[in-house]
């Protein structure tokens, strides 16, 4: 009987135990090849990480077909999977999850994006954003820690077409209520990073959310279309107290 994929990456997707991250990519090879024979594609799934972009390298050197699962991971390392991506013009199929770094750098990347089952999109702000808060604090934004990777990030938006100013838009759904600054010695050089706060833990849009406010063109439908699949997936998945922005409902997990 092959496992329900949404029951499984629910539990991926939102953290968990060593022994239960094994239990769950067992699962998940158990269902790779059932995806494999419908699509054609073979997947990479998990922290996007070098491991990742090493994994992202050597399959879409066979394979113009790529089914993604992930929540996202190191912006760095996101960028250059990205960039392999969209320079070999590979299409991906979303399954699961994609959120964080995979949503803001891998989906704009694709030559084609086809949503399956139903997947979840999210961002929670990005490097921009803090470079943006340190710069209006400090009065110079190349005083951010993290300056030379958010002009690196300008020029993939550049280069893939995305609004570098995506991240105002997540803004007004993810809600803004403190930023905390830290200050870093960097060599001789004292620079700052930005803990950004939000009322709501990550921003879920739907599928005319991703279009017109992020430009993003695909096929399929998202969970947060549909009121039943995200409270279902949230009151399973999300942590208690917090709350999420989902289209353009505050959905609250007790």
């Amino acid at each position: 009987m092959k496992i329900g994929i949404h029951l499984i990456l629910g539990l991926l997707l939102y953290g968990c135990e060593k022994s239960e991250l094994h239990i769950i990519e067992n699962s998940f090879e158990h269902d790779r090849q059932y995806y494999l024979d419908i699509y054609d594609a073979p997947g990479v799934y998990g922290i996007i990480d070098k491991t990742f972009v090493e994994n992202v390298d050597r399959v879409t050197k066979l394979y113009p077909r790529l089914i993604v699962v992930s929540k996202g991971g190191i912006s760095q390392e996101a960028i250059k999977a990205a960039n392999i991506i969209y320079d070999r013009k590979i299409d991906l199929l979303i399954l699961g999850e994609c959120s964080s770094a995979c949503a803001e750098f891998l989906l704009p990347a694709a030559n084609s994006v086809l949503m399956i089952e139903e997947p979840l999109i999210s961002f929670h702000g990005n490097v921009l954003s803090r470079r943006n808060s340190v710069g209006k604090e400090k009065g110079d934004e190349r005083q951010y820690c993290s300056y030379t990777h958010a002009e690196d990030i300008v020029d993939f938006y550049k280069k893939v077409d995305v609004d570098k100013n995506f991240w105002k838009v997540q803004y007004k759904f993810l809600k803004l209520k403190a930023i905390n600054y830290r200050e870093m010695e960097v060599g001789n050089f004292t620079c700052f990073m930005a803990e950004e706060e939000f009322e709501n833990a990550s921003w879920y849009p739907s599928s005319k959310q991703l279009l017109e406010l992020y430009g993003l063109k695909f096929e399929g439908k998202l969970c947060a279309d549909s009121r039943k699949c995200y409270k279902r997936w949230l009151s399973h998945n999300g942590i208690s107290g917090n709350s999420y922005a989902v289209g353009s409902e505050i959905f609250r997990k007790k």
